[in-house]
């Protein structure tokens, strides 16, 4: 990735970071209505404090091992993940590093498990950790639907003859695989989407909420179309689950719950948010 210089920022960063806040902004807006207000008690308050402090290590922080002369590469191998000082997550500030993801599982004599977790971090409360990557398709650009950008085909699928007028478009890259993307707006909204690998869309056929797209072998499900405001149809919201970590919780106690939103440096991929739900009971 292009760095600037000392003292300098370009525009393809400030365009690069304002994408990235406007993903989270989506995300959230997407899933916020799933959220639980927290109780007023002094004990969830605690819970919630603990929790806060505990996912800041791991997902603003890269850990670190003693092995050796010690260092952040804790996945490295066995002897550096035996040898866990403190567990972090991130390459960089709220950058989750998937290598680092991968070495965690709940039950685990290879990888870090969640007995580790808890002597590591010493916490004396349960967690559980739902890592779920949120990508977020940029279709900002607009077309009428019979005046299409030059080296697109039109959908040949009747729904797309009866879209409204306008039809945004834009694409996204992960797990080494671009997809573009075609949404349309019909009386609901904007709430179809068509999707193709070269920008010919004739055999593609509409997608809708809940609908699947594949990367690179793996399921990206669709969860959110923009509709909000003045930036109907620029967004796609897509979702695919990763992992969970942590204790099977009693959900009938008290449990806290709220999610964090830091990004995932997939390889090959467009950086996009993740969305990290942090249960604590």
């Amino acid at each position: 990735m292009f760095k600037p210089l000392k003292g300098q920022v370009s525009i393809e960063f400030l365009a690069s970071f304002f994408l990235y806040i406007l993903a989270v902004m989506a995300v959230f807006q997407v899933v916020s209505g799933g959220i639980p207000d927290f109780s007023d008690s002094m004990d969830q308050k605690k819970l919630h404090y603990e929790a806060k402090y505990v996912s800041d290590q791991i997902l603003k922080q890269p850990g670190f091992h003693t092995e050796g002369q010690g260092g952040t590469n804790w996945e490295k191998n066995t002897s550096t993940r035996n040898s866990l000082n403190s567990l972090g997550l991130a390459s960089e500030y709220m950058k989750i590093e998937p290598e680092k993801l991968e070495q965690i599982e709940t039950v685990s004599q290879s990888k870090v498990n969640y007995s580790q977790f808890t002597e590591t971090v010493g916490v004396d409360n349960q967690y559980l950790f739902n890592f779920t990557w949120t990508p977020v398709v940029n279709t900002q650009k607009s077309f009428y639907k019979d005046d299409l950008p030059s080296g697109f085909d039109k959908p040949g699928h009747s729904l797309y003859d009866r879209a409204m007028g306008n039809v945004h478009y834009g694409n996204v890259k992960l797990n080494g695989e671009t997809r573009h993307f075609l949404v349309t707006e019909h009386r609901t909204g904007y709430n179809t989407t068509y999707v193709s690998g070269d920008r010919d869309f004739e055999n593609s056929d509409p997608k809708g909420l809940d609908a699947d797209v594949n990367f690179g072998g793996r399921d990206f499900t669709i969860t959110g179309f923009q509709n909000i405001r003045y930036d109907r149809g620029g967004l796609v919201v897509l979702e695919s689950h990763i992992k969970e970590f942590g204790s099977s919780l009693d959900r009938s106690a008290g449990v806290v719950k709220f999610n964090r939103y830091p990004s995932y440096d997939a390889e090959n991929s467009d950086l996009m948010p993740m969305r990290v739900e942090v249960y604590v009971s």
